[in-house]
C-alpha cells in the first residue's frame, strides 16, 4: 500500500537535527534541564549553575559531532564536561547533586527508548532489541561521563 510519507523522511529528520534547527536549541535544552531541576527541588543558584553548564555540554556535543567523531566518545566527553561545569554548585551551600545530575539529562535518548520498547510490543524484537541496546550504551556512556567527575570532583562515586 502506498503511503504520503515520502521514503528519505527519516534523512530528512536527521539532516534537520544535524543542521541549523539543532543550533537555534540551545536554550530549550537549557531551560528543560533547569525545569527538571526545579522539579526536584534545585535551588535558584543550582539554577543558575544547571543552565550554564547545560549550554556548555551542548555546545561541546554538537562541535564534536559535527566533527564525526565516535558517538560514544561525544557521550562521555559531553557528560563529563557538563558535570565538570555544574561540580561548582558542590561549593555553594546549593543542592549540587540535583545540579549535577540534571546538568546532564539533554543527552538521555529518551526517542531511541521509546522507539525500542514500541518495536518490541509491535513484534519487530530484532530491530527493537537492536535500539533498545543502542539507548543502553548511550546511558552507560553518560554514566562514565558522570562518574569521572564524581570521582575527581568528590573523590567518590556517592
Amino acid at each position: 500500500a502506498e503511503t504520503d510519507v515520502p521514503k528519505n523522511t527519516a534523512a530528512i529528520q536527521f539532516q534537520c537535527l544535524q543542521g541549523k534547527e539543532a543550533d537555534r536549541s540551545f536554550g530549550y535544552h537549557a531551560d528543560t534541564s533547569v525545569q527538571v531541576g526545579k522539579l526536584f527541588g534545585g535551588d535558584l543558584i543550582s539554577m543558575g549553575i544547571v543552565f550554564s553548564a547545560t549550554i556548555t555540554g551542548f555546545y561541546l556535543k554538537q562541535q564534536m559531532q559535527a566533527k564525526k567523531i565516535n558517538h560514544y566518545v561525544v557521550f562521555i566527553v559531553s557528560a563529563f564536561v557538563a558535570s565538570l561545569c555544574a561540580s561548582p554548585a558542590l561549593i555553594f551551600d546549593t543542592t549540587s547533586e540535583i545540579a549535577m545530575a540534571t546538568s546532564v539529562l539533554y543527552l538521555v535518548p529518551g526517542v531511541p527508548l521509546i522507539n525500542g520498547v514500541i518495536d518490541v510490543v509491535e513484534g519487530y524484537v530484532l530491530t527493537g532489541f537492536a535500539r533498545l541496546t543502542e539507548a543502553s550504551l548511550l546511558i552507560v556512556s553518560i554514566a562514565i561521563g558522570l562518574s569521572c567527575t564524581l570521582l575527581m570532583v568528590k573523590n567518590s562515586l556517592i
